[in-house]
């Protein structure tokens, strides 16, 4: 299993009520659940510093508790640096370490900052990418 990060003071949160009152300003990470079985997670602003920190804690939550998928909704993140990029190829590796499909949704547009920072940064082939939650549902069927 990969070495989890210790650099977040905050412990990330237990459960989703550890969510109440953020917003897209404090941070990135809220869950909407789609469905009982799949916790999706979507992120908002800019994955930056202590923000890609958290979100990547707060996926590994998630992902601790998932037995087949994970869906991280990123179509409203308006930048992603590569702290933003470091965050999400651990939780690639995190997710693939525990044998939990992992699907980001980003929309379909080609320009959005999500499909372009891992592009540029040549980690896109790590990541299943779909346009809209009900497509990285369907990966179950």
């Amino acid at each position: 299993m990969r070495k989890r990060c210790e650099d977040d003071v905050s412990g990330g949160w237990s459960d989703r009520g550890g969510l109440d009152g953020w917003t897209p300003a404090d941070g990135p990470p809220t869950v909407e659940w789609l469905t009982a079985a799949v916790p999706p997670v979507r992120g908002a602003g800019e994955f930056t510093g202590n923000n890609a920190i958290q979100f990547r804690n707060t996926v590994y939550t998630h992902l601790a508790r998932s037995t087949r998928l994970v869906v991280i909704d990123l179509r409203p993140i308006t930048a992603l640096p590569a702290d933003g990029v470091a965050a999400l190829v651990d939780i690639a590796y995190e997710a693939g370490d525990a044998g939990i499909g992992l699907c980001l949704v980003a929309g379909l547009n080609e320009d959005h900052p999500v499909g372009l920072a891992l592009r540029a940064a040549g980690v896109l082939d790590l990541f299943d990418v779909h346009p809209d939650p009900s497509a990285a549902l369907r990966t179950l069927i």
